[in-house]
């Protein structure tokens, strides 16, 4: 686990990441991972230790009425992941696909590796051949009739 929670949080699926051709056109490639349940459980139990193992701040506040008041402050591994476990659970148990940013963090945090850099490329190394490939693949025939 690599302590990095004061970097930026960068969107993965964001379009600044975008291929631009020269005539403008722009090209997205959203990356999702659809992850098994039981590795869904095993990387929530992982973040959820190490969230119980992290420092998890407290501040108290005086009013004028002398009325103590105690806010939590979010804990690093939630900052580090961009939400609260909360909120977490239910991304995690009620989507089809994860964001790959999201499944990156949370196995940087739990220590339970999902994809490896090798698969990341075979990810896209696949879907360059497929994207290759497509058009001689469909060809257009004007003789062809949709009925």
């Amino acid at each position: 686990m690599t302590q990095t929670t004061s970097t930026e949080y960068q969107v993965v699926n964001s379009s600044k990441h975008d291929y631009y051709n020269e005539k403008g056109v722009r090209v997205s490639l959203p990356v999702y991972a659809d992850v098994p349940t039981d590795l869904r459980k095993q990387l929530l139990n992982g973040v959820r230790s190490a969230h119980d193992a992290s420092s998890f701040s407290q501040r108290d506040t005086n009013t004028i009425s002398n009325i103590t008041v105690s806010t939590a402050n979010q804990s690093n591994v939630e900052a580090y992941i961009g939400m609260k476990l909360e909120v977490l659970r239910s991304v995690l148990f009620q989507r089809g696909g994860l964001p790959l940013d999201l499944v990156l963090r949370l196995q940087e945090v739990s220590g339970i590796e999902v994809l490896t850099p090798k698969e990341l490329t075979a990810v896209f190394d696949t879907r360059k051949k497929f994207c290759s490939s497509y058009q001689k693949s469909h060809p257009y025939s004007p003789s062809s009739t949709n009925s």
